[in-house]
């Protein structure tokens, strides 16, 4: 018995020998692959969990939407723009698809998205799921795609560190804000946002070619793409950027109209879409921690909103200019952390100095300070800092009511205004220190030599 009892224990521990050096094995060789896929499998699980959430984004715009290119055949409903609810003349707003009898239809409110958008819906729309579920599967693709734009930045920015690139994997999926945003949103700022890291990333690994592509990409669903575009001001003063590159964004956005032009939409309607978007709103703040929030209590001040819109772009675009000279005049060095910083920094800055700005339109800077926090992590205050100043944003929206009931929508949005205004501060200190170091003279290197 004690034989057979010495025989089991060995054979026991023989088993558990070969099982943690075959786990051994697989984590020294693929750990990071394995991490990356259970972290993909608890995004979907838990994304899927929450397909049912219905904002009211998704069920005013989004669902009527897809209601409305599924009835008209998916993608042979690209040659017209979707609607998406119809006034009528007792001011009650029905969406697309709900019942209309018993209502005379005063107006209709169609959807204020550029073309591409409508065709990856219908792409998505021919799977066999409903309609909320095409809008959150797109999303969620849409932060997939920004995940791993995400993990190839870091992998390159931390040589290959194999831990940072799983946490930034892993952050980029379950940061609150992107959470928010599309699973329970059915937002595609994901799309913008991922299509900035592209961006970045190969503008570090000098793919100006390609950088521009994703740049375009971008424009074709969010004109928000813009954010970050002084950039390119920045790279052409410092010679590193050829003008003529500017062409190639506005040749893919034109690519993107062909679907609907495939499909018999009317020439001029896919620029009309693109362009119609920018004068959706006249509100100067739309709920966004932005400069206008310091003025919130003047929102609905006819003369305010008139010089605003007057104004306002031109004052931002003045603002960005001014920066722009500083980095210049301050020989700020070119290189792979200047490049991550000003990406940071302009997508904070610009939603921060327009007119208009919706709570969401920080959501790439929230992604690109994440990856700047991983890059500097004596900056990880930065990451709360900026999470923080979103969900003051989003929180009368998800939550029904502010963070701080007591001083209102003006007392909170302001809060969410002046810690953005923390982080635009820290970011422009950090790139001000990365100066380019100075040239020497064929003097200053014979006097070197005979010291």
């Amino acid at each position: 018995m004690k034989n057979l009892f010495t025989k089991t224990k060995a054979a026991f521990n023989n088993t558990s020998t070969a099982i943690h050096d075959g786990v051994e094995w697989l984590l020294n060789h693929y750990g990071a692959l394995l991490m990356i896929v259970f972290i993909s499998v608890m995004a979907i699980l838990l994304r899927y969990y929450f397909i049912p959430y219905t904002s009211g984004d998704t069920a005013w715009f989004l669902v009527p939407w897809t209601r409305y290119i599924r009835d008209h055949g998916g993608f042979l409903s690209l040659n017209k723009t979707p609607i998406s609810y119809y006034q009528t003349t007792t001011n009650v707003n029905i969406p697309y698809g709900d019942n209309t009898f018993g209502f005379t239809i005063k107006s209709i409110v169609y959807a204020n998205y550029p073309s591409f958008y409508y065709f990856l819906i219908a792409l998505v729309s021919y799977l066999p799921i409903n309609d909320i579920a095409v809008i959150k599967v797109l999303s969620g693709i849409f932060d997939f795609n920004m995940a791993i734009a995400v993990l190839l930045l870091v992998k390159h920015l931390s040589k290959d560190n194999k831990v940072l690139m799983v946490l930034s994997y892993a952050l980029a999926l379950f940061l609150p804000t992107v959470f928010i945003n599309s699973a329970m949103w059915g937002q595609s700022d994901a799309f913008f946002a991922g299509m900035g890291v592209w961006f970045i990333y190969f503008l570090i690994k000098d793919k100006t070619f390609l950088a521009m592509v994703f740049i375009g990409l971008g424009l074709s669903v969010k004109l928000h793409m813009f954010f970050i575009l002084p950039i390119v001001g920045i790279l052409f003063l410092k010679r590193r950027y050829n003008l003529l590159y500017l062409i190639v964004p506005f040749v893919v956005v034109f690519l993107t109209f062909i679907p609907g032009y495939i499909f018999g939409a009317p020439f001029l309607m896919p620029f009309k879409q693109i362009i119609g978007v920018a004068g959706t709103y006249s509100a100067p703040n739309m709920n966004s921690g932005s400069l206008y929030a310091f003025f919130q209590n003047l929102n609905n001040v006819v003369k305010w909103r008139d010089a605003v819109k007057l104004f306002g772009v031109p004052f931002a675009f003045t603002v960005l200019i001014i920066f722009t000279y500083v980095f210049y005049e301050k020989k700020v060095a070119i290189n792979e952390d200047t490049i991550l910083a000003l990406g940071a920094l302009f997508s904070f800055l610009t939603p921060f100095l327009l007119p208009h700005m919706h709570e969401r339109y920080f959501f790439m800077g929230d992604i690109f300070i994440m990856i700047y926090v991983i890059r500097n992590p004596k900056r990880f205050y930065l990451l709360f800092v900026s999470q923080i100043a979103s969900l003051m944003t989003y929180a009368n929206f998800i939550l029904g009511g502010w963070f701080f009931p007591s001083i209102g929508p003006s007392g909170n949005l302001m809060i969410a205004a002046s810690l953005n205004v923390f982080i635009i501060a820290n970011l422009t200190y950090d790139i001000l220190k990365i100066v380019e170091k100075p040239e020497i003279t064929t003097l200053e290197t014979n006097e070197i030599q005979q010291i």
